[in-house]
């Protein structure tokens, strides 16, 4: 429970409270009920949030507890490795940008997946992360019955295509070497979240370098 000041509610009935038990643990919910509101006295209309330029403490507890729920449920079949090319910063300058191309690349997914025979249902836990260059990269763990008798060597070259196309760099000859090693599929060894677990207790390639803007 907070320690900030909290209105009370002066009638039994105030709040409505739900628990649930999750493997990362048991989390307690207040939903006000119908004109009954909760605000807290502490920062209203001060609060600010400065620019972030790591993966704190905070987000990492975040994903590995996302991760341990997860794990309940699904189990990830690939790994899949989304690089920008060497010339990254006239094209993934901008986190908000990289955010595009994300989106924009799974609706190709979906898209590629249906073509092919399967129902398109794909899900993933995604991470950026930033190489020693400076470029951002994702990794995306992948699950779903779309997945089910995918073609390996066909998927990679439709996806070093696909990636590409989306970040489009304006440049032929870096278009080309990009499409050569712009992305990486491969099965996961274990079928598990662990390497999502890896990821969370471990800060390394977690710093937004200089002049990458709108991080997010």
């Amino acid at each position: 429970m907070s320690n900030l000041p909290y209105r009370a509610a002066t009638v039994p009935d105030a709040v409505s409270l739900t628990c649930e038990v999750r493997p990362s643990g048991v989390r307690l919910r207040a939903a006000p009920r119908s004109g009954f509101q909760v605000k807290s006295e502490t920062y209203r209309g001060h609060s600010t949030r400065g620019d972030i330029r790591e993966f704190s403490a905070r987000s990492r507890a975040g994903l590995l507890r996302l991760a341990l729920d997860l794990a309940e449920f699904y189990s990830p079949e690939f790994l899949l490795t989304l690089t920008y090319p060497g010339d990254w910063r006239s094209v993934a300058g901008d986190g908000r940008v990289c955010a595009a191309h994300l989106k924009a690349f799974r609706k190709r997914l979906v898209r590629y997946l249906k073509r092919n025979g399967g129902t398109g249902d794909v899900s993933a836990l995604w991470f950026r992360e930033f190489q020693r260059r400076g470029a951002p990269h994702f990794h995306l763990l992948l699950w779903g019955d779309g997945l089910h008798g995918l073609e390996l060597e066909h998927a990679r070259t439709w996806l070093s295509e696909a990636w590409a196309d989306v970040v489009a760099h304006p440049d032929p000859d870096e278009r080309a070497k990009h499409e050569q090693a712009g992305t990486q599929l491969a099965p996961m060894r274990t079928r598990s979240f662990a390497y999502a677990v890896t990821y969370a207790t471990k800060p390394h390639q977690k710093h937004v370098p200089d002049g990458f803007t709108n991080p997010g």
